[in-house]
């Protein structure tokens, strides 16, 4: 979906951008912030690898939860202090 918005994105925020550079952030991110490997994963929906992958069904929903849970609020804090609030309205 966002592909097809990529050049009103890029005029948006003023650099070159596409989707999966948000990918690529909340990955780093959520390391920064301490959120295991395989969680990371689970969160970008990869497959799991290898005999992981057949054995471990497991789909970690309460642990996804908690990790977008801490990064909404690494986000809101980094937000409320450098740029402009989510709440504002044009």
């Amino acid at each position: 979906f966002l592909w097809k918005h990529n050049a009103v994105v890029r005029k948006e925020v003023g650099f070159s951008f596409n989707s999966h550079d948000l990918r690529r952030t909340a990955s780093t991110y959520l390391a920064l912030l301490g959120v295991r490997a395989e969680i990371r994963e689970a969160v970008l929906n990869h497959r799991k690898p290898g005999l992981r992958g057949v054995y471990n069904l497991n789909e970690y929903d309460w642990e996804k939860r908690e990790a977008l849970e801490l990064w909404t609020d690494a986000s809101a804090v980094a937000i409320g202090k450098h740029g402009r609030q989510l709440t504002e309205t044009a």
